[in-house]
């Protein structure tokens, strides 16, 4: 009995763990996302504005 408590207690403890990278990995992820679209959007800016200088 005393096995199979520790064996839960531990399969409980691998699974938090687990949770808590993947969690951090998912927001991790979205960070970078969203750093990309305000640097490509930035970009893209420059580049419209470099556009309507050169035919102005």
């Amino acid at each position: 009995m005393q096995i199979e408590k520790q064996n839960t207690d531990y399969q409980l403890l691998v699974s938090q763990i687990s949770d808590t990278f993947a969690q951090g990995q998912k927001q991790a992820a979205f960070a970078v996302n969203t750093h990309f679209v305000s640097t490509y959007w930035n970009v893209g800016q420059y580049i419209i504005e470099n556009n309507k200088l050169k035919r102005s």
